[in-house]
């Protein structure tokens, strides 16, 4: 009997220091607003796009059959952060400047919130931004052309207002389109150490010419496809 006693109170002193230490960390995890201030000194990490090197970019077609919404954006500034168990998605809020196609009620001056593939990478001493996609941050005073999907969860979850109008980008490397003639492009990323604040201007990142071969190949198709002049 005291045996078990003992056996019992050591099994609880487990469970217990387990969940101490993981309370631990999860306190110790970097907490802020995602603003541009927040940002601006934090370490920028073009994403390593080699994963995708077997992937062949999609067709306009395909593109524009996969998108439920293809519309024209501004961002408002405002950002949150979606946390994951070693890093965080963000969550953007735009408002539409016009629509291309849409299979719901979405139109011109509504706004909508995007998961961008943009990354806030954190351990207990170091956060970082992180990119998964050729385009960098939507910026404020820029417009972008957006190809969206529907933000889907698993049968039996309950979509709160915001969720109904939550999208996710119709390809993660080719969903998001820079509206200004010329754009400003990192393609070679070898020795690349610089901040969030020094790269921000910057509308794609690449760390292979590929990639950004592709994605100004494809941007040019669609727009001609949709008849949007950037002249």
């Amino acid at each position: 009997m005291k045996e078990r006693r003992i056996f019992f109170i050591a099994f609880c002193a487990i469970i217990l220091i387990g969940v101490m230490i993981a309370l631990s960390f999860r306190m110790s995890i970097p907490s802020f607003e995602i603003t541009n201030e927040t940002l601006e000194d934090l370490p920028f990490c073009g994403y390593n796009l080699d994963e995708f090197t077997n992937s062949v970019p999609p067709s306009v077609q395909q593109l524009s059959e996969d998108s439920v919404l293809i519309v024209q954006v501004k961002p408002t500034g405002n950002r949150e952060l979606c946390k994951g168990e070693n890093d965080a998605e963000t969550l953007t809020e735009v408002v539409i400047e016009s629509v291309m196609k849409s299979t719901n009620n979405i139109k011109q001056g509504d706004t909508i919130y995007v998961h961008e593939p943009v990354y806030i990478g954190y351990t207990r001493i170091h956060v970082d931004v992180r990119l998964r996609s050729i385009n960098n941050i939507m910026q404020e005073e820029k417009s972008y052309l957006l190809c969206l999907q529907y933000f889907s969860r698993p049968e039996g979850y309950k979509y709160s207002e915001k969720d109904l109008h939550t999208f996710f980008y119709t390809s993660e490397l080719y969903g998001a389109y820079p509206m200004q003639t010329s754009l400003a492009c990192i393609s070679n990323l070898e020795n690349f150490e610089k901040t969030y604040g020094e790269t921000k201007q910057y509308d794609c990142v690449a760390n292979n010419k590929t990639y950004y071969d592709n994605f100004m190949k494809l941007r040019k198709e669609l727009f001609e496809s949709l008849k949007i002049s950037l002249a």
